[in-house]
């Protein structure tokens, strides 16, 4: 493996830890908690890889959240409170 490519592997180790993380910890699981604890990793890689990996990070952290369905636009939550769902 290449030097420059263990940011990236890193990058994905945090992302795996942290979701593995939430998922464990009771009450870690809600929408503003999920996204500073997922802020924690990108931080922990941009100061220690640098930029590159800290933006790989900040796209690969949005894999779980979409599996999850948290990752909704602002208009369909919206259109659910006014339908009352």
């Amino acid at each position: 493996m290449r030097p420059t490519m263990t940011g990236y592997v890193a990058s994905i180790i945090g992302v795996a830890a942290m979701t593995g993380l939430i998922a464990v910890v009771p009450g870690a699981d809600h929408t503003a908690n999920v996204s500073l604890l997922y802020l924690l990793v990108v931080m922990a890689t941009a100061f220690i890889f640098g930029r590159g990996p800290a933006v790989f990070t900040r796209m690969a952290e949005n894999a779980p959240l979409l599996a999850a369905g948290m990752n909704e636009p602002p208009f369909e939550q919206a259109r659910c409170l006014l339908n009352g769902l």
